[in-house]
């Protein structure tokens, strides 16, 4: 969690996490002031080398949904 926290780019709040044990998922949901800071927060989880997997709806990487967006993480 600390991690996927330490690359959150200016502007953009977390408002919800979730943990999902079975799955061994966090699950990361907040707003963005632009569809670029999104894009900006998927590439640094990306490139944390933390994460398995970093999904994010094509929905909110495109800006359709007024900047709130959720984030998938599956840890190493």
């Amino acid at each position: 969690l600390a991690d996927a926290l330490a690359v959150v780019p200016d502007g953009v709040t977390i408002n919800v996490i979730t943990y999902q044990a079975v799955q061994e998922t966090l699950i990361l949901s907040g707003a963005a002031p632009q569809r670029a800071s999104v894009n900006a927060f998927r590439d640094a989880l990306e490139k944390s080398g933390r994460f398995e997997k970093v999904h994010i709806p094509v929905g909110a990487l495109a800006g359709t949904q007024d900047g709130r967006f959720t984030v998938t993480l599956t840890a190493l």
